[in-house]
């Protein structure tokens, strides 16, 4: 073992090193002790998506924060797909997904990727000047137009 863990199974007397059950126990003492639920629920319910996580392992996150906020229960798909939507980096997003109304996590994970996917399809062609708003026509190659209708 490396690290804290190597540092936490030191501490433990000559006789018991080899013990495996102890070994195990010690180690879920230190480093996921009890009545961590309340810490787990609070992560779990506050937790955003950060500015680089991918929408996919931020989704992932969530479920596992859930697993270990309320272990033995299932977690209604209601309630993970509204922190997940609550956590989503900006608000276009958020309204995106909430008006596709999602029937599972999975469902928003997609919804939530392909409203990523589609901004930043956008952004590039925006710098590419290949899309834009005012000349809609020299967007796709074509000359300004000669005729005005007044």
């Amino acid at each position: 073992m490396i690290g804290d863990a190597r540092s936490v199974l030191s501490d433990l007397p000559k006789a018991k090193e080899d013990d495996y059950l102890t070994l195990v126990e010690t180690l879920i003492q230190r480093f996921d002790p009890e009545g961590r639920e309340s810490k787990y629920s609070s992560d779990f319910l506050e937790r955003c998506c950060g500015p680089k996580e991918d929408l996919n392992e931020y989704g992932h996150q969530l479920r596992k924060l859930a697993r270990k906020a309320y272990p033995g229960l299932v977690i209604p798909d209601q309630i993970m797909i509204d922190v997940f939507i609550k956590g989503l980096p900006e608000e276009d997003m958020i309204k995106h997904v909430s008006l596709a109304q999602p029937q599972t996590l999975e469902e928003a994970i997609q919804i939530a990727i392909r409203c990523d996917t589609f901004k930043k399809r956008r952004k590039q062609l925006k710098e590419a000047n290949y899309y834009n708003y005012n000349t809609p026509h020299r967007a796709l190659g074509n000359p300004e137009p000669q005729h005005r209708i007044p």
